[in-house]
């Protein structure tokens, strides 16, 4: 009896053991031990490893994550570019108004510049004055009553001429250039006064030169002879033409100081004198 008691105590801690085995096994669905099915089910071992189980959501959130920082810089990328584009049209529009207002500003200046111009012009060809004398040919006389003068600059011919003149700028009412083929014609029409001067020496003249000289420009500082017209016929229209020893812009400026001068002396009415007094044939 004595000997048979521990076999029996150790007897029963083995069948509570297979007991805690048995609930073990039927609470995971196996054995308790790790190498059976229901644990491992419970914790999805037996499809694989936890963490190659849940590579597949993990790899869907970094490509997520990778996406919206893409779209994040894309869109700061895209608002500097607007930012940057809408400064630099600020800028290009800002520098193009100036740009605009500078040109604008140059041809006011430049209108008014030659708007002052143009009047200033307009106010000296007002007050160019020229004066004008007609001499007649004559043989030498003693006491200085004459002069030989030397006409035209080319191809000149000696004249002996009478030191006081027929006609002078008091008698002129009207100067003009008339055009032709050949250049050009100056016309000197006089007053009735200058008229009857005029016919009587050319009626006793005939075959003689006149001599024409000029005082033109401003203050009239070019002073020289500038035609030595034959007299072939007795002048009663109170008209003498010659072909002037002068420039074109120098016979235009005979021309309207002779006009200007007819004006102030009241031989002719303040008009506006177009082309200059110049005429066409």
């Amino acid at each position: 009896m004595g000997a048979d008691n521990p076999s029996k105590k150790q007897a029963v801690p083995e069948g509570r053991l297979a007991k805690r085995r048995g609930a073990l096994s039927a609470r995971f669905g196996g054995g308790a031990s790790f190498g059976g099915g229901g644990l491992c089910r419970q914790l999805g071992f037996d499809r694989g490893f936890l963490a190659f189980q849940i590579r597949h959501a993990a790899f869907l959130l970094d490509r997520l994550v990778v996406l919206f920082a893409h779209i994040s810089y894309l869109l700061r990328y895209r608002v500097r570019f607007v930012f940057t584009m809408v400064i630099r049209l600020m800028r290009f529009n800002f520098y193009l108004l100036l740009f605009a207002v500078v040109l604008c500003g140059c041809a006011t200046t430049g209108s008014s510049s030659k708007s002052s111009a143009d009047s200033a012009k307009s106010s000296k060809s007002k007050k160019i004055l020229a004066r004008l004398t007609v001499n007649v040919e004559s043989s030498r006389e003693p006491d200085g009553k004459s002069e030989t003068i030397m006409v035209p600059r080319s191809n000149p011919i000696k004249l002996t001429v009478q030191s006081s003149s027929v006609v002078n700028e008091t008698h002129v009412a009207e100067a003009r250039l008339v055009d032709s083929f050949a250049g050009f014609t100056m016309l000197i029409q006089f007053t009735p006064m200058g008229t009857h001067l005029l016919e009587q020496y050319t009626a006793m003249n005939p075959g003689r030169h006149f001599a024409v000289a000029v005082q033109f420009g401003e203050d009239q500082v070019q002073n020289r002879w500038i035609a030595a017209p034959v007299i072939k016929r007795r002048i009663t229209d109170g008209i003498l033409a010659f072909t002037p020893d002068a420039s074109r812009e120098e016979a235009e400026l005979i021309v309207r100081g002779l006009n200007n001068m007819a004006i102030k002396l009241e031989n002719q009415k303040k008009k506006k004198i177009e082309n200059n007094g110049r005429d066409e044939l």
